[in-house]
């Protein structure tokens, strides 16, 4: 199984520096196969909104969103997510 880290999501979106992927605003991911690692958008606090569409997730970790303080825009559409532990969406004020 392969892991989606900090590091490949930096690459994913034009290889990216640690400062430059902490100023992003909107990320768009397509196709996403990978597990979503829980520190993978630690920290990200001016990301607005997040597309993660098409991809085969089953799972999200249930701190992956932790932290998001300014998202307000959040797709899942199209993945085989099933359940989900009722920490995942904690954090998110909106």
């Amino acid at each position: 199984m392969v892991f989606l880290t900090r590091e490949k999501l930096k690459q994913l979106l034009g290889n990216l520096s640690e400062q430059e992927l902490e100023q992003q605003t909107n990320i768009d991911l397509k196709n996403v196969d990978s597990i979503i690692d829980c520190q993978t958008f630690n920290g990200l606090t001016n990301l607005i909104s997040l597309d993660i569409v098409v991809g085969q997730l089953s799972t999200l970790h249930p701190l992956i969103f932790n932290g998001l303080t300014s998202l307000r825009y959040l797709s899942l559409t199209c993945n085989r997510i099933s359940s989900l532990d009722p920490r995942t969406f904690a954090g998110l004020t909106s």
